[in-house]
């Protein structure tokens, strides 16, 4: 998370972008395994600012990931990524996705 080490290999942008990127696939065997990577992600159970800011910049990279532009407010990348999983979660209306949906909305 430490910026200075991001500067000569983007890794934190690089695994941002290539979850994203697997979810917004058309396969739903992959979406839910991104699901799962951010029910862990988003666990707050202990909280931290560092994973505030995280949970920001992944927002942010999944707006313009979909709307091909960037986006700075928080509430609105915010509706927009529930909107899109639940969007999600209504085309694929089927057992094992629901409960991969509902393990997200669920995480702390």
């Amino acid at each position: 998370m430490n910026e200075e080490n991001n500067k000569s290999f983007p890794f934190q942008e690089n695994v941002t972008n290539l979850i994203v990127e697997k979810y917004f696939g058309h396969n739903p065997e992959t979406k839910m395994k991104v699901i799962d990577i951010l029910c862990i992600l988003f666990d707050f159970s202990l909280p931290s600012i560092i994973q505030d800011t995280y949970l920001k910049k992944f927002l942010a990279e999944f707006y313009k990931s979909k709307f091909g532009k960037s986006s700075n407010n928080e509430n609105e990348n915010q509706s927009i990524f529930i909107d899109t999983i639940y969007k999600d979660f209504k085309s694929h209306d089927y057992e094992e996705y629901e409960v991969h949906f509902l393990n997200l909305i669920h995480s702390k």
